[in-house]
């Protein structure tokens, strides 16, 4: 290989908080960058019937992803406890992504490239992520549920300690091997 390390580099796992506060950061600015590009491409503003459907699925998106966040805490394991965490942010962030990525491609499908059609969409979008985002409030709601559970360790503990290293696998010789 032509890398420096070869295949023995170290990946450096980043803890949950921070992975799902930088990922939900990360593609609400992505959106607005697209918006961005894609009004230079077109000013076309004008209300079409596409703008009331991506405003239905995005509401009906909203309902799932607010269903998501009433999902309980399945036990006080500070591994259970993680991977719940990310499982939901991460589900929620491509379901809240998703009715962007309509408005997105409903974009190029529309006849002259109605903005209109993204830049409905971006709100719904957002909304998703701020009901799955680590916020204050979520991480209060969820510290609550470990105290029902019976846990009094903090949920920001939980999530901002390093993932566990994953075991090694034993290397495979190179080269074939003559008996």
């Amino acid at each position: 290989m032509l890398m420096p390390m070869g295949g023995r580099a170290i990946v450096r796992r980043m803890p949950a908080l921070f992975a799902a506060r930088a990922f939900v950061s990360g593609v609400v600015v992505l959106w607005i960058v697209f918006a961005a590009l894609m009004s230079v491409a077109s000013h076309d503003l004008h209300p079409t019937s596409g703008v009331l459907a991506i405003a239905a699925f995005g509401a009906l998106n909203l309902l799932w992803i607010a269903s998501m966040t009433r999902r309980r805490i399945p036990s006080a394991d500070p591994k259970t406890v993680r991977a719940f965490v990310i499982q939901t942010t991460f589900v929620g962030v491509a379901l809240g992504g998703w009715v962007t990525i309509i408005g997105f491609i409903s974009f190029f499908v529309a006849r002259r490239g109605q903005l209109l059609l993204y830049l409905v969409s971006i709100p719904f979008g957002f909304a998703g992520m701020m009901l799955l985002a680590p916020t204050r409030r979520r991480l209060e709601k969820l510290q609550s549920q470990l105290k029902e559970l019976g846990s009094e360790e903090s949920i920001i503990t939980i999530l901002s300690a390093p993932p566990e290293p994953r075991p090694l696998k034993p290397r495979r010789p190179r080269g074939r091997r003559f008996r």
